[in-house]
């Protein structure tokens, strides 16, 4: 009890400047963190941008894909399949027909169709996700 009496009765403390260098301390403290959560935040819209892209061109795979099975195989052209708008992504889809040597020459009457599909939402490289797939015309 006697030494918080003494300690109140002290007239020691801080001095303006150790104030200030503690202040500033923090401060710097505080922005490094505050750079580290707006980078998390940042790479978590990132993941989930990129994880509904992938969502959107595989979905339109597998309506390419139902497209071929109730439709047929000549369906499958660039004709049908025009650019859209989903949500703010862009999605176009490209179909060619190609060697079943390289899968990347053209070659029409190959029986084997490579389809991609690219869906976009920015200008940046890796604000896109491109998935391909070949079709065949074969039939189970």
């Amino acid at each position: 009890m006697r030494f918080i009496k003494r300690l109140l009765k002290s007239n020691k403390g801080f001095s303006v400047v150790e104030n200030i260098m503690a202040t500033t301390i923090m401060a710097v403290g505080l922005m490094g963190g505050m750079v580290v959560m707006q980078n998390s935040v940042l790479s978590a819209v990132q993941g989930d941008q990129n994880t509904v892209a992938s969502r959107l061109a595989s979905e339109k795979l597998e309506q390419l894909m139902a497209d071929k099975e109730f439709l047929g195989y000549d369906y499958i052209s660039d004709g049908n399949y025009g650019d859209e708008t989903v949500l703010n992504f862009e999605r176009s889809v490209d179909i060619a027909e190609v060697s079943s040597d390289d899968f990347a020459t053209a070659s029409a009457g190959s029986g084997l169709k490579k389809v991609t599909v690219e869906v976009t939402w920015g200008d940046a490289d890796y604000e896109a996700v491109r998935v391909s797939t070949l079709i065949s015309d074969y039939n189970f």
